[in-house]
C-alpha cells in the first residue's frame, strides 16, 4: 500500500503546474452535462448504437436490466444509456470501450431532462483492476492532482463536477458526475 501511495505521489509531482487544466472531465464521446444528442452523435462506428431505457430493440434481458433505472429516478424522466453492437442475428450485444488509452470498459450514462435538452447527470465505468494505474495517470495529467485520497477512492473536483476514481473488488470504477444534475437525481 506504501509503494502504491508513493507512486501516485510521484505521478502527481511529475506533473507540470501549467498543463492542468480546470475544466470539466471529458473524454472526447462521454462527458458530464454532455447532451443525449452530442453522446449519440460523438461515437460514430458503423454497426455501434447508443440505446437508452425504453427504447423499442430487440434487447437481451441482460441489457434490458441494465438500462433499468429506479422507479424515482424514472418518475423524473431519467434514463440509462450504453453502446451497443449489432450481433449479426438481428439483436444487440454489449461492448466495451476505450477511456484514455485504457481498454477496455464497460460504461454507461445515465441522463435526466434539464430544459429542452437530456443530459448526461452521471457517468459510469467498470474496467478491469489492472486499469486503476493507467486512468489514475491520465486523470492526474490531464485534471491536476486529486483532491482526495481515502481507503482506494480519488476524488477530483472541477468546475461544478465531481470524478471518482474507485479500486474495488478486483475491479477500478470510474464515476464522473455533473454536481447539478445528478443532485436532481432522486436516490
Amino acid at each position: 500500500m506504501r509503494l502504491f501511495i508513493a507512486s501516485i505521489i510521484v505521478i502527481v509531482l511529475a506533473i507540470p503546474r501549467d498543463s492542468m487544466a480546470e475544466t470539466g472531465f471529458d473524454f472526447g464521446f462521454v462527458r458530464p452535462a454532455m447532451t443525449e444528442q452530442d453522446f449519440r452523435q460523438a461515437f460514430d462506428n458503423p454497426g455501434i448504437a447508443v440505446v437508452c431505457t425504453g427504447e423499442d430493440r430487440r434487447l437481451p434481458s441482460s441489457i434490458v436490466k441494465a438500462l433499468t433505472v429506479p422507479p424515482a429516478q424514472m418518475a423524473v424522466g431519467a434514463k440509462r444509456c450504453r453502446h451497443l453492437k449489432e450481433d449479426g442475428e438481428g439483436g444487440w450485444k454489449g461492448i466495451d470501450v476505450k477511456l484514455a488509452e485504457v481498454c477496455c470498459a464497460d460504461l454507461f450514462v445515465t441522463l435526466i431532462r434539464d430544459g429542452d435538452d437530456n443530459r448526461i447527470a452521471l457517468v459510469n465505468a467498470r474496467a478491469k483492476a489492472d486499469t486503476f494505474m493507467a486512468l489514475m495517470r491520465h486523470m492526474a495529467v490531464k485534471y491536476g492532482p486529486y483532491d482526495s485520497y481515502k481507503d482506494n477512492v480519488a476524488t477530483w473536483k472541477r468546475d461544478g463536477q465531481t470524478a471518482y476514481l474507485i479500486q474495488s473488488d478486483g475491479e477500478a470504477y470510474l464515476m464522473m458526475l455533473d454536481d447539478h444534475l445528478d443532485g436532481r437525481l432522486p436516490r
